[in-house]
């Protein structure tokens, strides 16, 4: 009898069938993780946004807006650059070269309610239209306006219904405290 070295029919599938069980087990896993993990960058690109807005306020000693488009999924940074002929503050989008002063978010993503000072801009017009653009302002010491936004994240659901994050905007920080509910 000569002796060949390699692996036998059996020694394979028994190797194959291993790796079709870790996969079983892991796939899934990193399935669920997907939706955490891009509401995580969501939120932080909220954040990095409201903060560089707030630095920058400081810096120019400028009032500047935090703008978004709900419907075309986007945000931006506005600086004050004057006054126009009735005495409004006009503002003009700024331009960074290190740091990103817009955002787009996934679609996955529905604003439902984004309350400024205790009026939600996105329902105030009445009749059943929601705002398209809304913002927020913060001035040159840093501070901004009392801000409550509730997104829907349709990748995720719980009981069977879009999770809810409400994300709660400290005044003195212009960082976004996370919920897991929707907040008034």
């Amino acid at each position: 009898m000569k002796n060949n070295p390699g692996f036998g029919l059996l020694e394979i599938m028994i190797a194959v069938a291993i790796i079709g069980m870790v996969t079983a087990t892991i796939v899934p896993n990193f399935a669920r993780r997907i939706p955490r993990v891009q509401r995580e960058n969501f939120i932080n690109a909220l954040n990095n946004l409201s903060q560089f807005a707030r630095q920058h306020a400081l810096i120019s000693n400028k009032i500047h807006k935090v703008v978004f488009d709900i419907t075309q999924r986007r945000a931006w940074i506005e600086q004050q650059n004057g006054k126009d002929s009735t005495g409004e503050a006009t503002f003009a989008p700024i331009k960074s070269g290190s740091l990103r002063a817009t955002y787009s978010w996934e679609p996955q993503f529905v604003f439902q309610n984004f309350v400024i000072e205790g009026v939600d801009e996105m329902s105030r017009h009445g009749g059943g239209k929601k705002t398209e653009e809304v913002w927020f302002f913060i001035v040159p010491d840093g501070l901004a306006q009392e801000v409550t936004v509730n997104v829907a994240d349709t990748k995720d659901t719980v009981n069977k219904r879009s999770r809810q994050i409400g994300l709660v905007l400290n005044p003195f920080t212009a960082a976004f405290k996370v919920y897991d509910e929707y907040q008034k």
